[in-house]
């Protein structure tokens, strides 16, 4: 019996399950933008994996792996656990079971995506900007220098 297919990443298609050993097939990989916003946010800087195919039977000795980027693996072999995708990546969640543990019951519902990541890109000038706000008649202003958060 086939497992399912690995759901696509933003750079990549997921994996197809060609073979009859009811596990699922490997999600495809995300985008690297590393080079861009570093190794410290999403999954060392990649976003976007796809989820890995759900299996026959939720203790598949060989569960899909997850793309890179926060995609979620396959069913756990040992617990029949869902994997969810990596929260601040976007990556899909990782398939479920079509039945439980050693086939027997109910399957596994597959794993969530994990949440998203909102970047704010701006240019740094030679000369700061100045923010003036009012509410109910009184007035700030915030001047403020960007240099120290820059590395």
């Amino acid at each position: 019996e086939y497992g399912g297919g690995g759901g696509g990443g933003a750079g990549e298609a997921g994996e197809t399950q060609t073979t009859t050993t009811g596990e699922g097939a490997d999600g495809g990989d995300g985008i690297d933008l590393s080079s861009i916003v570093g190794a410290s946010v999403g999954e060392g800087g990649w976003f976007a994996g796809g989820g890995a195919g759900g299996t026959v039977v939720a203790d598949n000795d060989n569960p899909g792996a997850g793309g890179q980027g926060g995609g979620g693996d396959g069913p756990d072999p040992a617990t029949g656990e869902m994997d969810h995708g990596q929260d601040g990546t976007g990556g899909g969640g990782g398939g479920g079971a079509r039945s439980g543990t050693f086939g027997e019951g109910d399957g596994t519902d597959g794993g969530d995506g994990g949440d998203g990541v909102v970047i704010v890109a701006y240019e740094v000038t030679d000369d700061p900007p100045n923010l003036t706000v009012t509410v109910d008649g009184t007035t700030a202003q915030l001047d403020w220098d960007a240099s120290p958060m820059l590395t």
